[in-house]
């Protein structure tokens, strides 16, 4: 597994997330504009296996920095992928939310508990693995260590 980090200043970053509970995402909507032609006629298969996926930022250098890790390699879908750190909702998980914190410490080492902050974004639906994904995002004040998987 890769991780890799894109920055964006932090207290622009910090003004802008303050205000998104004032205001409405456009989520589906966005998500069919941006679309690929072929997507926009897949209805959603039967029960879509679900997961969950965790965008965490955090500040470094005044720079605010989000994470991306690249999947391991195997024969199945979203092999080698770059992604936001997550996965399949298992059954000792409570709910969606607590699937994005338990992978994100699995797969970086950094231990996420009871975070106010963690805001859900619009689910997504994969057509190619049948996965319907639910984003949170979430931010802390501080540059963490990170421990990751090692694949």
């Amino acid at each position: 597994m890769s991780v890799f980090i894109f920055f964006m200043n932090y207290k622009n970053f910090n003004k802008f997330f303050s205000k998104t509970g004032d205001s409405n995402l456009p989520g589906k909507k966005a998500q069919f504009m941006l679309s690929p032609v072929s997507r926009k006629i897949i209805i959603i298969k039967n029960n879509p296996k679900k997961a969950s996926v965790l965008i965490f930022c955090y500040p470094k250098n005044d720079k605010m920095h989000v994470v991306l890790i690249k999947r391991s390699d195997y024969i199945s879908f979203h092999s080698g992928e770059i992604s936001y750190p997550g996965g399949k909702l298992d059954n000792q998980d409570k709910n969606l939310r607590h699937t994005a914190l338990r992978e994100f410490y699995e797969e970086l080492g950094v231990k996420l508990i009871s975070k106010k902050n963690l805001t859900k974004f619009t689910p997504l639906y994969i057509p190619p693995s049948n996965f319907i994904v639910f984003p949170f995002l979430t931010y802390v004040n501080f540059t963490p260590r990170f421990y990751p998987e090692l694949n």
